[in-house]
């Protein structure tokens, strides 16, 4: 069982709607002067995600380079500069602030992917049923509908 973007593609394998998950760019609330900031980017070497290749293709100054999206949040917070990443972790972040609107052309579907013989068995439909739950409680946040801080004005 996993949490995809995309539907089951082969075998026997079923998938499941969870919801939208959007993406936006972020810097961190107490920088002095944001329009100085460059940008902070996962590795191209690392760069499997859509959201991740999106930035490398922008043509923005990329000041530094991370190799996960937990070290990217957590350069931007310390303030080395602007990264994107999905709402649900910058607008949850008091110290950060979003910088221009959702970044639509990385809007994802998320899935529940898993096996089609185990999804009927009783403890993984509970399973099914509670992360089903959570996305559908959570789908403001995730849909990038409930930022903390208002988008701030930069780049």
């Amino acid at each position: 069982m996993g949490i995809r973007n995309q539907p089951a593609e082969a075998g026997n394998l079923a998938a499941l709607r969870l919801g939208i998950l959007r993406f936006a760019a972020y810097r961190s609330w107490s920088v002095g002067n944001p329009d100085l900031l460059g940008w902070v980017a996962i590795d191209p070497a690392h760069a499997k995600h859509a959201a991740v290749r999106w930035l490398h293709v922008q043509g923005h100054d990329i000041s530094v380079l991370a190799n996960s999206i937990a070290t990217v949040h957590e350069l931007v917070r310390a303030g080395a500069g602007i990264g994107v990443m999905p709402c649900m972790i910058g607008d949850c972040d008091p110290s950060l602030a979003r910088i221009g609107p959702i970044i639509d052309e990385l809007t994802e579907q998320q899935y529940l992917v898993m096996h089609d013989d185990d999804r009927h068995r009783p403890p993984i439909r509970r399973l099914i049923e509670r992360l089903t739950k959570i996305y559908h409680d959570n789908a403001p946040l995730l849909a990038g509908e409930r930022p903390m801080r208002g988008a701030a004005m930069s780049s």
